[in-house]
């Protein structure tokens, strides 16, 4: 086997853990400016809206959510 196989043998393994990986910080994400919304800085200065942050959130998840392929992750797909 050459150098070449192996390593793209790797690099299929570890893509569903990055997959996984990408999604969990994406909704970190979410969550984290969500969070903002209420500190004293938003609220004195910004004013955002937690509802505006939560709407725009879940556009964004019904954009992304029909995308996801549990097949590709593998032990998520029950294989």
């Amino acid at each position: 086997m050459l150098a070449t196989e192996r390593g793209e043998e790797n690099a299929k393994k570890l893509y569903k853990y990055h997959r996984v990986g990408g999604y969990f910080i994406f909704l970190m994400l979410l969550a984290t400016i969500a969070a903002a919304t209420q500190t004293d800085f938003n609220k004195n200065v910004l004013g955002i809206q937690l509802w505006a942050i939560i709407a725009a959130s879940i556009i964004t998840l019904v954009g992304i959510l029909p995308r996801v392929r549990l097949a590709k992750f593998g032990w998520l797909a029950g294989q």
